[in-house]
């Protein structure tokens, strides 16, 4: 008898003798017994015949028509998990799921597979698989629980203190290829890298960055600019080297940054809203001195103040003022209508061209809405105290909270990159969100 060694999972595996999956084997059954089938996966997978052997159920089904062949498959793969071949485990549970069998048996399948492929790091793949069992799986199952704690800890990844930010008051977010810079309330900058999780610090004291109280960046080009609180200034990625703007924008603390192919719009809390174009920054509107966002609507641009709602402009000419007096923190379109949400009074919608009819968003988690993104036909609703909403085309509104895995209620910045949702917090520092689908929130 020939002996030899293979490479599974996690050690090597010593066989006496490898027989390779053969369709003959099943030629003698009219049905093939329970454990006929073990044998065959036991065999397909080690000879990596597992495709073969699928194959062969489907043009075959009288021979297998008594059997719950996904259970069949989810025993064998639990085997294997039970000796921490999780390689072969994961082979066998993934195709095991899209075998037939009963909804409990794919579920669990899918369930062994998620919880490999989190072990792997695999987020993506992981979500996948444990969405599949919690499609299939009772809640009455004794398992259930487990699966929902699972696909928890699969979609969500934090930046915390553990990974060395100063202040978990996390104010804004920019996406640099592998660099992730973000900005915070007492902490000044920081960049984290991915690819070697590590974290760089920019200060006031170390570093040359004009204020520690950062509020919002925008990413040109090898230029960083930042809004902090003692003014704006910007990071020469080339140079390594931080500098000041001149000038009014000296001093005046920053609200917002917002790069348009207009230029750079600089809005300000005390000297209204500048447009920066080449380095060169202009005051175009002072009618409110607090300023806190802008938005772009083909003929329209609309300005949000945090003293005196919003101004409408057709070119450089005023046209219209929505709910005046009110403090406006942020502004969206979405579905054709503009989207604001308010310091208290929760979040309103206008169609452009009919501003005075002002209709009012109900089923919000909280009234105080700081920050709103459209991610996949969606509108992202990041609140005071509420955590985040996410309201559907069809109207419907769902909400995420500390419950869920955000790390704070207190969302003041979403920025949305690939599959992934990023979530600024006060006090939890950055929430990272894997999205399969919208339909998975």
């Amino acid at each position: 008898m020939r002996r030899f060694l293979l490479i599974l999972g996690q050690g090597w595996v010593s066989l006496s003798l490898l027989f390779s999956f053969e369709s003959s084997q099943f030629a003698s059954f009219r049905v093939v017994p329970i454990q006929e089938l073990k044998k065959a996966i036991q065999s397909a997978v080690l000879a990596n015949r597992l495709p073969q052997l699928k194959e062969y159920i489907l043009k075959n089904p009288s021979q297998f028509e008594e059997l719950d062949i996904a259970g069949v498959y989810l025993e064998v793969a639990t085997n294997y998990y039970g000796q921490k071949n999780f390689f072969l485990a994961l082979m066998v549970a993934t195709e095991g799921y899209f075998m037939r069998g009963k909804n409990e048996s794919r579920a669990l399948c899918a369930y062994y597979a998620s919880r490999i492929l989190y072990q792997q790091d695999n987020r993506e793949s992981a979500l996948f698989y444990i969405n599949r069992a919690l499609e299939n799986l009772p809640t009455d199952h004794s398992l259930y629980h487990s699966v929902k704690r699972l696909k928890r800890q699969i979609r969500w990844e934090y930046l915390s203190r553990t990974e060395g930010l100063p202040d978990e008051s996390v104010s804004d977010i920019c996406f640099d290829g592998d660099d992730v810079w973000f900005s915070m309330w007492t902490g000044g900058i920081g960049r984290f890298t991915r690819s070697s999780l590590s974290v760089v610090l920019f200060s006031q004291k170390k570093g040359g960055l004009k204020s520690d109280h950062t509020r919002t960046m925008a990413l040109e080009g090898d230029i960083l600019w930042v809004g902090t609180y003692g003014g704006l200034c910007f990071y020469n990625k080339t140079t390594g080297k931080w500098q000041n703007v001149p000038g009014e924008l000296s001093t005046v603390p920053i609200k917002k940054l917002f790069l348009h192919e207009n230029g750079l719009y600089v809005a300000t809390l005390g000297k209204g809203l500048f447009l920066g174009k080449k380095g060169s920054f202009q005051r175009i509107f002072f009618s409110s001195l607090y300023v806190s966002d802008v938005l772009h609507v083909g003929e329209w641009m609309l300005i949000a103040t945090m003293d005196n709602g919003v101004y409408v402009f057709r070119g450089e000419k005023p046209v219209a003022r929505i709910l005046p007096g009110k403090t406006v923190k942020s502004l969206a379109l979405y579905k054709g209508k503009i989207y604001g949400g308010t310091h208290g009074e929760g979040m309103f919608v206008v169609t452009p061209g009919e501003w005075e009819k002002i209709q009012w968003i109900s089923g919000l988690s909280s009234p105080y809405v700081e920050t709103l993104q459209v991610y996949r036909e969606v509108l992202v609703i990041g609140t005071l105290g509420g955590g985040v909403n996410f309201l559907y085309p069809n109207g419907e509104i769902r909400v995420l909270t500390i419950l869920d895995g955000l790390s704070s209620n207190d969302v003041v910045r979403i920025r949305p990159e690939k599959n992934r949702l990023w979530f600024g917090t006060l006090s939890g520092g950055i929430a990272i969100l894997l999205v399969e689908t919208m339909e998975d929130i």
